[in-house]
């Protein structure tokens, strides 16, 4: 699994550490601006406390320089990037990410800010879809299924890797093969895993790709003018449609014919 950095030189995020200092001068000079804190984000899918530990420290280095110049900090926002078990990779332990906040902002006295959303959602849903057509060439197996990269990008877009489950009894563990699992959409990015090791499946079976909670629907989209599908709710022996699918005629029906209008 990929980790993701955000606030490198080359990209459009944030404020360096060496500028900060002058821009909360700045702010400070500003009769209409009240500087209530400080905020960070590394980075995304992170399984290492060590990248974090490095941040805290700037952050507690740099709170105490802008105390020196009588800027008081009351609010410290340490952003996201907590990982999860996506495959097989070793997960962040909480507990010991927690420890770690403690330490380093415990003394401190200030409000902490945590944002965790993909440690929160990322496990809680899964992409149901169906097995429409297997294709063996002569060198790769496809299994094509009825959900493309218009319903989960995260693959095609980062290269993520997820796992699938095969929701049909498998009985036959000594007849495994890998196969690619990919969209009906004419992409050669239109794909979910890469060697997906399973035994022979047939068309209609439902097979399902895990963690899709986190960055997925939220990236969906109405590419090559597919519907985007149903979500449902489930809790415990309940659930709940809790967005239909797009209908056609509906995806259809938001293009207008233009109707000149002189200005």
């Amino acid at each position: 699994m990929r980790k993701f950095q955000l606030g490198k030189r080359q990209d459009k995020f944030g404020i360096s550490i060496k500028e900060a200092l002058d821009v909360y001068e700045l702010a400070s000079s500003l009769e209409n601006i009240h500087i209530k804190g400080i905020d960070v984000h590394i980075g995304s899918q992170i399984n290492d406390l060590q990248p974090f530990e490095k941040t805290f420290n700037c952050i507690v280095e740099t709170i105490s320089k802008l105390k020196d110049k009588s800027i008081n900090i009351e609010i410290i926002d340490i952003g996201g990037g907590i990982g999860i078990n996506y495959t097989d990779e070793d997960a962040l332990n909480i507990n010991d990410y927690a420890a770690l906040i403690s330490k380093k902002f415990r003394s401190l006295n200030k409000k902490i800010i945590i944002e965790p959303g993909r440690y929160l959602t990322a496990e809680s849903g899964i992409l149901v879809t169906k097995i429409i057509y297997i294709k063996e060439n002569a060198s790769k197996k496809f299994i094509i299924v009825d959900a493309a990269m218009n319903d989960f990008i995260r693959p095609s877009l980062y290269g993520s890797l997820h796992n699938a489950l095969q929701l049909t009894e498998d009985n036959n563990e000594k007849d495994i093969k890998n196969y690619d699992v990919v969209g009906p959409i004419c992409e050669t990015g239109d794909f979910f895993i890469k060697n997906f090791k399973t035994s022979k499946l047939s068309e209609g079976d439902l097979i399902a790709i895990t963690n899709v909670g986190a960055y997925g629907s939220v990236l969906s989209s109405n590419y090559n003018s597919r519907p985007s599908i149903t979500e449902i709710m489930i809790k415990e022996d309940n659930y709940s449609i809790i967005k239909k699918r797009q209908d056609i005629d509906e995806m259809i029906n938001q293009d207008i014919l233009a109707d000149w209008q002189k200005n």
